[in-house]
């Protein structure tokens, strides 16, 4: 009984279809900016932890040995793929051999090419263009984003170790 009276000081107006808990939700929530490369991670069919790896890459949380020398952490910054460059998220998934070859093997196994991307911004824009719709090749493509983003931090976590 309280309760209506605390929603009712609180103007929450309820939606036609909707129930008094979500629209409270819904307004306690509020306008939230969508980000760009949902389409990649929802209704993606590739396995649940290749699909976290790529959100983790999507919002840069990734243990890269960029970050953890930010941290403080004295670890050697030289990509463990290649040897030649230091590693950081843009490296690993766009610049290097190792990641480049993972690429290029697996998108011409599905008759996709492979543009190397210059930044890991136009590899996020050219991989949405590729991953847009709800064919099977936008489908298949989405999950392959995933699994080979999945396969090269694997790799390189296997070899870190």
């Amino acid at each position: 009984m309280e309760a209506r009276i605390i929603v009712e000081k609180l103007h929450i107006v309820v939606q036609p279809g909707r129930s008094l808990t979500r629209s409270m939700y819904l307004q306690l929530l509020g306008e939230l900016p969508q980000v760009i490369w949902k389409g990649l991670i929802f209704q993606n069919q590739a396995r649940p932890k290749a699909t976290f790896t790529l959100w983790l890459c999507l919002h840069g949380k990734m243990l890269t040995t960029e970050r953890l020398n930010k941290w403080g952490m004295n670890v050697d910054p030289t990509c463990v793929l290649c040897r030649s460059y230091f590693e950081d998220k843009d490296h690993l998934f766009t610049e290097c051999s190792y990641g480049n070859q993972v690429w290029n093997r697996l998108l011409n196994w599905i008759g996709q090419p492979f543009i190397t991307p210059q930044s890991w911004t136009q590899h996020l824009e050219w991989s949405l263009t590729h991953g847009k719709g709800k064919s099977a090749q936008a489908r298949i493509f989405r999950m392959l984003n995933a699994e080979i983003v999945h396969a090269i931090w694997n790799e390189r976590n296997t070899r870190i170790s």
